[in-house]
């Protein structure tokens, strides 16, 4: 153990850590808990990270042939473009498939 791991810093006047928050989004959208969530959202003071469910080498289709399975261990959030995000959310949303096939052209593309 080195030396300085034991020092008092109180008095140093250091910032304390900012927190990331997550908000989880599942069928049409709507905010739930983490174990139904297709999406996350990381806010890092304003900073946001985009996550989406991801495996088998394609995005998570929840309303076509991935339905009911997004919590199979293949199945992970993977961090995505805002677009991409976008785009998912739409099709979540709206269930027009054009967004989900958008969503996965620019995975695709990046």
């Amino acid at each position: 153990m080195a030396r300085w791991e034991n020092e008092n810093v109180d008095g140093l006047d250091l910032p304390s850590p900012e927190r990331k928050t997550y908000k989880f989004f599942g069928a049409a959208g709507a905010e739930t808990d983490e174990g139904k969530a297709f999406v996350k959202v990381a806010d890092n003071s304003g900073f946001k990270t985009y996550y989406i469910k991801y495996g088998r080498g394609d995005l998570l289709d929840p309303l076509g042939a991935d339905k009911n399975k997004h919590n199979r261990p293949y199945f992970d959030f993977k961090k995505v473009p805002e677009k991409v995000y976008d785009y998912y959310m739409e099709y979540i949303t709206s269930t027009d498939r054009i967004f989900l096939t958008r969503a996965r052209r620019i995975m695709m593309e990046g």
